[in-house]
């Protein structure tokens, strides 16, 4: 495997102590054993910000060159240090201050970490600076050797590990084996900033024939080969799902991919792509959590999702996992995602039991905002019918472009009708839910809200999902206690780490030593 990869952080008038580091390292660097990368290479064109992110985020061991002048730069605070303290929290990465020149190394957010030179002397204060140099690299050998072992990148828990593909037959095993060892290969020519156009070429012609016929097979990869495709999960009207692996997380994940045949289509593209920026934007704890808005890859357009382990409300219904009380909690929880929504303006026209996802802890979350309505657009909605017949309301399908909160009023009641019910509804629930309501098992006054919100008439039933939901809790007679879910956070990598590391500045920094 390549070497381990160190990113060097420092000051712009601390690089001649960066090269001075970097020529220390060179033994280290030639055998192969680590691959440094500092903000000097990104080439003309690049992004710096993004590519800086791309490193750390890749990074092993984050090496800072701590000076005065390092710890004043607020353009460096944001964009390496607060990442790289939140890499100390998750014990992804191994951080190791160096100090270059004297400071108040109390003062700084890092003080709590090992660093090197391990007398504590800054560099510049040796009276021979190379012996200084030489104890940071021999520093940096050691903690090479450590963390390595027989690899070079940190450990990870058990349930990371990359799980194997569903293979269709033994020939798009073979091919997607191959890719993944062209992918393998590439990676490591990328750390050693060696030419990669002969194992990209490679790479192409597998990738085509994996996709031969213009599909997407088990054991391709989205992203650049960031997102390695495991097993689909379903298929609807407008996409696939998949179970994939994030090569750079390194968990599962969702990747939405819209239906070939519509990629071409402006308007079905918006259509996919909206679903995702506003589940992105809403960021509320009972909505899936979007990872990447948007993506391309070879003519297929995608975005990322959290993995959802617990499958759907309709199979845990049909399963009998879920019983009345629980089931107004579920449907109390996706009211409040949905209150949010409204009050900003947006409408999800799809809401059904098969859009509720369960998570490890059995918590629910709405997805697929694929028909969503946002402010005054339609969603990209021509004529006809939106959603799934069963749940949607009387008069989106005949007019989804006018619908309201009150159409999701509408299906979020016939799924808490559903969830009560305990089976697959009768069709006669579309003509006289009330004849159904009257048989479940529940309170008259759960009843009565449940009528309301199915009402036929949109004028009859609560006017958006914050009165329904206040409703069905007094009615149902639920105290909603405080979420123990942590708060989710912002969409952006950076973002997160941000978040991480203003936690990090609050309480005591664990040492600077690899946590597996």
């Amino acid at each position: 495997m390549a070497g381990t990869i160190v990113f060097l952080s420092f000051a712009p008038r601390d690089d001649g102590l960066r090269q001075e580091l970097e020529n220390h390292l060179a033994p280290l660097k030639r055998d192969g054993h680590i691959c440094a990368w500092h903000t000097r290479l990104i080439e003309l064109g690049e992004e710096p910000r993004r590519r800086v992110e791309e490193q750390l985020r890749a990074a092993h061991i984050v090496v800072l060159l701590v000076s005065p002048d390092y710890v004043a730069n607020d353009i460096i605070h944001a964009e390496e240090v607060l990442p790289t303290l939140a890499r100390v929290r998750k014990g992804s990465a191994l951080v190791i201050p160096v100090i270059v020149r004297p400071l108040d190394l109390q003062a700084t957010p890092f003080f709590k970490l090992s660093c090197l030179p391990r007398n504590g002397v800054a560099v510049t204060s040796w009276p021979n600076r190379d012996e200084a140099w030489t104890d940071v690299a021999a520093g940096l050998r050691e903690a090479v050797v450590k963390m390595s072992g027989n690899e070079a990148a940190p450990r990870h828990k058990a349930n990371t590990a990359p799980p194997a593909p569903r293979h269709e037959d033994a020939e798009s095993r073979s091919i997607a084996t191959a890719i993944e060892g062209a992918y393998r290969r590439r990676l490591a020519l990328v750390e050693l900033g060696e030419p990669t156009a002969a194992v990209d070429a490679e790479i192409l012609n597998l990738r085509r024939r994996l996709r031969d016929g213009g599909m997407l097979r088990a054991g391709d990869a989205l992203g650049d080969g960031r997102y390695r495709l495991i097993k689909p999960l379903g298929r609807g009207g407008f996409a696939t799902v998949w179970s994939a692996f994030d090569r750079e997380r390194r968990e599962r994940v969702a990747v939405k991919v819209l239906h070939s045949d519509l990629a071409r289509d402006p308007q079905r593209r918006e259509r996919f792509f909206r679903g995702a920026r506003v589940m992105a934007r809403l960021g509320h704890e009972s909505v899936v959590r979007v990872l990447c808005e948007q993506g391309e890859d070879g003519g297929f357009l995608y975005f990322v999702m959290e993995f959802m382990t617990g499958g759907d409300l309709h199979h845990a219904v049909i399963k009998g996992e879920v019983v009345p009380k629980r089931a107004i909690r579920i449907i109390l929880s996706i009211g409040e995602a949905l209150s949010e929504a409204h009050a900003k303006g947006i409408v999800h026209r799809d809401v059904k039991p098969a859009n509720i996802l369960l998570d490890e802890a059995r918590e629910p979350r709405l997805t697929d905002f694929d028909l969503v309505a946002v402010g005054d657009t339609t969603g990209g909605t021509r004529t006809g019918a939106l959603g799934t017949y069963l749940f949607a309301a009387p008069e989106q399908m005949h007019n989804a472009k006018d619908v309201d909160a009150r159409a999701d009023v509408y299906s979020l009641g016939m799924t808490a009708v559903f969830a009560l019910y305990g089976k697959g509804l009768p069709a006669i629930v579309t003509r006289r839910p009330e004849e159904v309501i009257a048989a479940l098992s529940c309170n008259k006054d759960v009843k009565d809200v449940l009528k309301r919100a199915t009402a036929f008439e949109p004028d009859d039933r609560f006017a958006d999902a914050r009165a329904f939901s206040e409703s069905l809790r007094k009615a149902g007679r639920i105290t909603l206690k405080p979420s123990t879910r942590s708060v989710r956070p912002p969409q952006s990598d950076l973002d997160v780490f941000e978040g991480l590391a203003r936690k990090a500045s609050r309480s005591k920094l664990p040492p600077g030593t690899p946590v597996r």
